[in-house]
């Protein structure tokens, strides 16, 4: 079963098919998963590059490594001289390019950022440029009790819908989460001139 919630993705061949999970096993096993996020989803990125590093997430998230067959213009058998040309011929394409690199950012966004709704406005200090896997995987066995070998299972996704449900937020927040832009600007300069700036 694909639970496309957390981030999975199933892929569909004549031999059977593939999930791919962007579980913090799969990102801790690739070199640089910020770096490869930023190439898949800048404008300057060659394209060969791009698709290469959406192989490359693919094949780190699939459960079959079998799957590299399907990925983009495979060659069969060996390269042919007929009349002074080198000719070749490739597999059938189940997975393009196209379809690779928005697949690949999916996985990435799923696992290293967390797709979920929550309504309160991310602090500066909430934004960091690197993932350390195995700070989220002890931080999961900690505060949900969930083995160690489970927690490398889990995506972002799951981890914080997991955090969410355990830690909600309180009415304080939640009352805050409604006022309007004004309300909010209001209610922090009250608050300053009681307390003080914010830290």
């Amino acid at each position: 079963m694909i639970i496309t919630d957390i981030g999975q993705v199933g892929i569909s061949t004549p031999s059977g098919q593939y999930t791919l999970t962007p579980s913090l096993a799969a990102i801790a096993s690739m070199a640089d998963p910020v770096e490869m996020y930023s190439d898949l989803t800048s404008t300057d990125t060659p394209h060969e590059w791009r698709v290469q590093v959406a192989h490359d997430v693919i094949m780190a998230c699939a459960d079959d490594k079998s799957i590299k067959q399907y990925l983009g213009m495979q060659q069969i058998g060996k390269p042919r001289l007929r009349k002074g040309v080198v000719v070749r011929k490739y597999s059938s394409v189940y997975v393009t390019d196209e379809h690779a690199v928005i697949i690949a950012e999916n996985l990435l966004y799923h696992g290293m950022i967390g797709k979920i709704e929550h309504k309160t406005t991310p602090r500066e200090s909430d934004f960091t440029s690197t993932f350390k896997p195995i700070e989220w995987m002890t931080a999961v066995v900690a505060h949900l009790g969930i083995a160690e070998r489970d927690a490398w299972q889990m995506t972002m996704t799951s981890i914080l819908s997991a955090l969410k449900t355990k830690f909600p937020p309180s009415e304080k927040e939640k009352a805050r989460d409604n006022f309007t832009p004004e309300a909010k600007a209001d209610h922090d300069e009250w608050y300053a001139s009681i307390y003080g700036p914010k830290s």
